[in-house]
């Protein structure tokens, strides 16, 4: 119920913003995510994936089935809007894809008003749930035109969608169940060694039978394994988890032996094989002669015949198909659709005598229909790149108001200065890190590389004097309590003049009259308006682009984002592999360059617990840089911006792990760490840009 009300598990961390959110409602759902997840790891191999499902057998599946395909699992909210916010501003989708048929009136509207795209993929609406959609038409028809893309199972289903108020083009690429991958049964190993030590009978595998509105198809497929006579073994597989035990009741009282697949010790020798475990059957298949699917007798309407398909197996169905009517004509002639119960018992000893070729076909046809992930997989990267995450903040748009005074100070005009050296400012947008030190020092180098001399004014934030501060190259390096930590960076290459002070004017022309210095970088400088720039570079993390979109305390950012009409370039920092991001360069209204980085770390000792820690304003930068690096698994503790570390911080730490990893800025407080270490790399088309200016290294 947590989960429901939108607190995710523990091990979600909100430092992997920018993801993918997919929801498999479930069993078949989840298992049917599977060569998505997979496709699209392989084309966003940086892009954290999330997926949430809606039954208890659903998430049972998705713990064990889809571990270590993604970065975590949980119940999907209710579809109330204080839940979604809440599961919205831990994960921060760019884009959310739903599966077949579910559609949440809030849940779209909240994803959308965060930023995120919308797929309705596998979509479809069954016979059983279209008089019900149709009936409330009127409120879907206000919710479906926000959804970005539609992939329909049919072209039925398409028309539904369209009916129901969709009214853009609707995709026909196939049903991601088509790609179901046989496998053989891995986890389920002692199964298929309980089952091989039985007698050599052929195995009829009854999969998710359901009891529905009177009709108990656990009770007809007893009759018909009693009926014929000790000629084949039964694997029984119970589609919801609640009705085991009602099955292993059911054996007892008509005198059946039988194990459960839980307690496979306690029968030595039986006909029946109870399945009373979720995520095992799909490998199971392998071991059948025949298999019946479930579901199709009664009001259920179905399930997927797809996984025993793909192993070659004679199928058996009722005549109710409706959830899977497509899957259902596509095999007509394939599968044989009984007309009732009665008819199960003679289906069965009919095919496991011959089939007729039947489970060949079906496994051919089976492997024609695959590559529906494949097809869809560029199309959601796509629509990924479109999205923008806001970082929804809490009582955003009640606290508009309190807004005001902060716009009126951030938009005063303030006059300016001009010094008589070019000066470059590197600056941000919003709170907390966007990559804009590593950038700064990339400028320096390939300024310095061009033999200019170089010089960087910073504030020194949070330092604890007031006094300015000027070091030449190859001079002593003051205590960081003079310079703040930005500036120990600078300082440590001893290849720059550096200035530390609030008037970074004046610090300016206090460094020119000491230094030679041909062109002057600004660090944090688009706020600062008394110094007057000639090219302004302004960051812009791909994270987390636009926190709140809007200035405390109802959003993060440091003015309106009409102030991005002042820059002349913009680099976006932190981008992801395999993304193109469109949607946040129609924000900015331009072109951005894409800023790559390089990490370096040295080599960690292979014995030890390992722990990383930083104190950013954006600490998801780090845990990209982590990622990156293969120490995905690695926990990573996460302290405020510009944290002072005391001695009881780094013990707690240390009692934690023996091997510390952290930031380049953090290891300028602390020591006996390993530095993760990032420079940034500058794309060719963004130096001549600036070349195109007043801002020449020639």
């Amino acid at each position: 119920m947590r989960e429901r009300l939108g607190w995710l598990p523990t091990d979600i961390s909100s430092t992997r913003p920018g993801g993918i959110w997919l929801h498999a409602v479930s069993v078949g759902e989840v298992a049917s995510v599977v060569p998505l997840l997979k496709s699209l790891r392989s084309a966003l191999p940086d892009t954290p994936l999330f997926v949430s499902t809606g039954t208890l057998a659903g998430r049972a599946l998705a713990g064990t089935r889809l571990r270590g395909l993604c970065d975590g699992v949980f119940f999907a909210p209710v579809d109330y809007a204080f839940a979604v916010r809440r599961v919205l501003r831990r994960i921060s989708p760019a884009l959310v894809v739903n599966l077949e048929t579910e559609i949440w009136p809030n849940w779209i509207r909240e994803a959308k008003r965060s930023g995120a795209m919308w797929a309705q993929v596998n979509a479809r609406i069954s016979d059983k749930a279209w008089p019900r959609y149709r009936k409330w038409r009127w409120v879907f028809a206000s919710v479906l035109p926000q959804i970005d893309y539609v992939a329909a199972q049919s072209e039925g289903d398409a028309g539904r969608f369209r009916e129901l108020g969709f009214e853009r083009d609707i995709a026909l690429v196939g049903n991601l169940k088509f790609d179901f991958e046989p496998s053989r049964a891995g986890a389920a190993g002692d199964a298929v060694a309980w089952l091989g030590a039985q007698e050599s009978k052929p195995l009829w595998v009854a999969a998710s039978t359901t009891a529905v509105g009177g009709m108990d198809e656990d009770e007809a497929v007893i009759e018909a394994f009693e009926s014929l006579g000790g000629r084949v073994r039964l694997l029984l597989a119970p589609r919801k988890p609640e009705r085991f035990d009602i099955v292993a009741e059911k054996l007892r009282a008509r005198g059946i032996a039988f194990a459960r697949r839980t307690r496979l010790g306690e029968c030595a020798a039986a006909d029946v094989l109870l399945l009373d475990s979720i995520g095992e059957l799909a490998g199971l298949f392998s071991l059948a002669d025949v298999v019946f699917v479930g579901g199709s007798f009664n009001a259920t309407e179905g399930h997927n015949i797809l996984e025993p398909a793909s192993f070659g197996k004679p199928i058996v169905t009722g005549p109710r198909m409706g959830n899977f009517a497509e899957i259902q004509r596509r095999f007509a002639g394939v599968v044989c659709e009984l007309n009732g119960p009665g008819e199960l018992a003679g289906a069965v000893a009919r095919l496991i005598v011959d089939d007729g070729g039947a489970g060949a076909r079906g496994g051919e046809l089976a492997a024609s229909m695959r590559g529906v992930a494949a097809r869809l997989t560029p199309v959601l990267v796509a629509l990924y790149g479109e999205g923008v995450p806001k970082g929804l903040v809490a009582l955003s748009s009640l606290l508009q108001p309190a807004s005001l005074p902060w716009i009126w100070v951030s938009q005063r005009s303030v006059a300016s200065r001009r010094l008589p050296v070019p000066v470059v400012s590197v600056g941000n947008l919003s709170m907390g890190g966007t990559g804009k030190t590593p950038l700064v020092l990339a400028l320096a180098r390939e300024y310095a590389a061009a033999g200019m001399r170089v010089g960087i004014l910073t504030r020194g934030y949070r330092r604890r004097s007031s006094r300015e501060v000027l070091v030449g190259p190859g001079e002593r390096v003051p205590e960081r309590a003079e310079t703040g930590d930005e500036a120990q960076l600078f300082l440590r290459e001893s290849r720059y003049a550096v200035g530390v002070g609030a008037d970074r004017y004046q610090v300016g022309r206090a460094l020119l009259e000491r230094y030679p210095v041909d062109i002057l970088l600004l660090d944090d400088g688009f706020q600062h308006r008394r110094l007057e720039r000639d090219f302004d570079l302004v960051c812009v993390d791909a994270l987390r682009p636009f926190p709140g979109w809007g200035v405390p305390p109802a959003g993060w950012l440091r003015e309106p984002l009409g102030a991005l009409r002042r820059a002349d370039a913009f680099a976006i920092t932190r981008g992801r592999r395999g993304v193109d991001y469109r949607g946040l360069e129609q924000v900015l209204g331009r072109r951005g360059f894409m800023i790559e980085t390089r990490e370096s770390l040295a080599e960690l000792p292979e014995q030890g617990r390992r722990l990383a820690f930083c104190g950013l304003g954006n600490p998801a930068s780090f845990r990209q840089s982590l990622d990156a690096i293969g120490l995905r698994e690695v926990e990573l503790v996460e302290f405020t911006d510009h944290h002072e570390y005391s001695a009881g911080d780094m013990e707690a730490l240390r009692a934690r792990a023996e091997v510390l990893i952290t930031t380049a800025k953090d290891a300028v407080k602390v020591g006996g760490v390993y530095v993760l270490e990032q420079e940034a790399v500058l794309p060719a088309g963004l130096i001549a840009l600036i070349e195109s200016g007043r801002v020449s290294i020639s």
